[in-house]
């Protein structure tokens, strides 16, 4: 993507992205009904790994690797604000 297109989106935005790594989880769970299954094939890892970055016990809790969190915030930016951005292409 050019750097037009990209200060176009950002501009565009009504909202601010999620910042953290954890946010971004969270939106993608809720935008998939909490299914941990669906966030796993939509980044490529397995579903347990999903439920390591989300789980709330501090032993079992484990942060996404460098690969995953760009792919964790390229899933995010790709659902983010959907109607906006068809509104943009109209």
């Amino acid at each position: 993507m050019g750097q037009i297109e990209q200060g176009l989106e950002r501009a565009l935005r009504t909202r601010p992205i999620p910042s953290s790594t954890d946010a971004r989880l969270r939106f993608l769970l809720a935008r998939n009904r909490g299914s941990t299954r669906k966030v796993a094939t939509m980044l490529g890892v397995s579903q347990r790994t999903v439920q390591r970055w989300v789980s709330k016990r501090a032993e079992a809790r484990r942060p996404p690797g460098p690969m995953q969190v760009r792919a964790i915030e390229e899933a995010v930016l790709a659902r983010w604000q959907p109607r906006v951005r068809a509104r943009r292409r109209a």
